[in-house]
């Protein structure tokens, strides 16, 4: 497979969610067009697809990531095969919803909307509710598929190194490893959070908590990467973009942001080049399609808990978590990317500083009753400093450029540190699972969370949460414009 194949395959995954959305939940005077539009610039992107002979795979290769994909699903807990972290008493909730009830979703006992992203779980509810059973091995099947995607990328934008992988995905959240062994070591205390989440993790303990939300950021920086800095298409990544929304609203607001930045640099003092047909209309149909589903994601009930993260209680302990958990972190992966200043051309060292500041700024407000804001949006900025680091790594490696200064080595040194908090997370996996259980019961019991504990999505949360503040974020606004006049009534 060639990387632009795997960008029209990438591209298909991210659309499909998004018609189904569109025929689900529109009257059919939108969802017509909206499907339409979206068939439409899919395929111009086919046709438009450049083949770079220098990202190609063989078939052995993809078999082998293949595999790999299967075990990444394993250790996220998704269908129950093994340890899985609370969240997924409410990712289980969505997607039995979605299975059970009809779309729109609705939740009765508010006599309101749901308003949410639901795209990851959209394909497999479908295939669930043709079936006639709430079918787990669609929902695994879509999610390989997805992560399958994401290490083709990954495999060819890393230099065809399958260890450079692993690097990638786990490197990143020193200042967690360092709460963390304060926590096991200093105190009596198990591991606490101040109010909300201000830490940087790995992209692979990320996909712990939200595979839903790691599959499409890793599918869409990789094209990024390819239409901005490969093929010098800046302006196909907009279609992509709008599609990532109904899959993880924060980081793709963020995409929206990295596009602006790159779109701007590229035609700066060219402006007539933008009043073409050509360029101008995929971009505006694209706009066009995406504009009923952002009047639905706008739809929400108010605006979740937000604020400058130094306008929340405790200050003093919200101030050292963050100190810790993600400005230990910003300046280690600061020092390491200027030390590697020029050792790699594929992410510019002007863009990898472009997309630190972001990382800062963002970093300082919260939104969302436990911040998805920041633990969610920086994934993608987090993807683009990761891609210059270890490209850049394994070119010293092969000059034989790796033995530097004894700075430039404990830098490295102290961010390999945080490869121990991902290789925990594998060893919990192997030891808590289905086939362990079944083996030894007594020594390893494991039961996998159910999906049907309460009727739909804005109930689970109700009871697993400390209160209404979580579960009234997934509820729509009566009266509100998708409610009165978009909205496909059930």
């Amino acid at each position: 497979m060639n990387i632009a194949t795997l960008r029209n395959f990438s591209l298909g995954y991210l659309l499909a969610p998004n018609i189904l959305f569109a025929l689900g939940w529109f009257r059919w005077q939108y969802s017509v067009p909206v499907t339409f539009i979206f068939a439409y610039l899919f395929f111009t992107q086919l046709r438009n697809g450049q083949t770079n002979e220098r990202y190609q795979m063989s078939r052995g290769n993809m078999l082998w990531l293949l595999l790999a994909a299967c075990f990444w699903t394993f250790c996220t807990g998704v269908g129950g095969l093994s340890f899985q972290i609370a969240d997924h008493q409410a990712h289980n909730a969505k997607f039995y919803d979605l299975f059970k009830n009809p779309w729109p979703t609705y939740f009765p006992e508010k006599r309101q909307y749901a308003c949410y992203y639901f795209g990851y779980f959209i394909v497999p509810a479908a295939i669930s509710k043709v079936l006639g059973h709430l079918s787990v091995t669609a929902l695994l099947a879509w999610t390989v598929l997805g992560y399958w995607l994401a290490l083709q990328w990954l495999y060819l934008l890393l230099r065809n190194r399958k260890l450079l992988i692993v690097l990638f995905l786990f490197l990143g959240g020193v200042g967690h490893l360092v709460k963390v062994a304060f926590y096991l070591f200093m105190t009596s205390e198990p591991f606490h959070v101040a109010t909300f989440y201000s830490e940087i993790w790995s992209i692979f303990d990320q996909s712990i908590w939200v595979t839903s939300q790691i599959i499409p950021i890793l599918l869409l920086s990789s094209i990024l990467i390819y239409d901005a800095f490969i093929t010098d298409r800046v302006e196909d990544m907009f279609l992509p973009i709008t599609l990532c929304f109904l899959w993880a609203i924060f980081p793709s607001i963020i995409f929206v942001l990295l596009f602006g930045i790159i779109f701007l640099k590229k035609y700066a003092g060219e402006w007539q080049q933008l009043f073409t047909f050509k360029l101008l209309t995929p971009l505006v149909l694209a706009g066009i399609a995406f504009l009923p589903i952002f009047i639905f994601l706008r739809s929400s009930d108010g605006m979740p808990v937000n604020g400058f993260i130094w306008q929340f209680e405790p200050l003093a302990e919200i101030m050292a978590e963050y100190f810790v958990g993600v400005v230990l972190d910003l300046i280690l992966i600061f020092l390491i990317i200027r030390e590697l200043r020029g050792v790699d051309d594929l992410v510019p060292y002007w863009f990898a500083m472009a997309t630190l500041a972001l990382f800062v700024i963002m970093s300082t407000y919260r939104i969302g009753y436990w911040n998805d804001w920041f633990v969610r949006g920086y994934n993608p900025l987090l993807y683009m400093m990761l891609l210059l680091i270890v490209r850049s790594l394994y070119v010293l490696y092969q000059t034989k450029q790796w033995k530097r200064t004894v700075y430039f080595n404990f830098l490295i040194t102290l961010m390999g540190l945080s490869l121990l908090i991902p290789a925990g997370h594998i060893v919990r996996s192997l030891r808590n699972n289905l086939v362990v259980s079944a083996l030894f019961p007594d020594k390893f019991p494991f039961t996998p969370m159910p999906y049907d504990t309460y009727p739909n999505t804005y109930q689970t949360l109700l009871h697993i949460t400390s209160g209404p503040g979580e579960a009234n974020q997934y509820l729509g606004r009566k009266g509100s414009v998708y409610d009165i006049y978009l909205s496909r009534k059930p």
